[in-house]
C-alpha cells in the first residue's frame, strides 16, 4: 500500500478512507495505475466524513474537504471543497477564520 504523508494540525472526521484504485474516466500515471503513489495531505486540512482519497492526490494546506467527497485530482491551498468528483467551490478567507483563545 503507497504511503500517506499527513502534516500537522489536520483533522479527519469519521471514515475517511483511501482509495486502492486510480479514479475513472482519468489518465493516471503507471505509479496511479498500481496505486502505489502517496497521498499527501497539507497543515491544517479537514476532511469531513466519508472522504475518499485515490491514489496520487494532494491536498493543500488551509482546505476543508465536504463530506462524502471522492478526491480524484489535487486541491489547491485555502479551498471548501465538495462534490463527486471533488472540486473546489470556494476560497477561504480572512473572514472565514476564527481566533482560539488560549489555554
Amino acid at each position: 500500500m503507497p504511503p500517506t504523508f499527513i502534516a500537522a494540525f489536520s483533522v479527519f472526521n469519521q471514515r475517511p478512507e483511501r482509495a486502492t484504485f486510480p479514479a475513472l474516466g482519468t489518465k493516471p500515471q503507471p505509479d496511479v495505475r498500481a496505486g502505489k503513489a502517496p497521498i499527501t495531505v497539507g497543515d491544517n486540512v479537514w476532511l469531513s466524513s466519508g472522504v475518499i482519497l485515490c491514489p496520487g492526490v494532494t491536498i493543500g494546506d488551509d482546505t476543508v474537504v465536504g463530506a462524502g467527497a471522492v478526491v480524484t485530482r489535487d486541491l489547491p491551498a485555502g479551498v471548501v471543497a465538495m462534490g463527486v468528483p471533488a472540486r473546489a467551490v470556494r476560497e477561504i478567507s480572512e473572514a472565514d477564520r476564527v481566533e482560539l483563545p488560549q489555554l
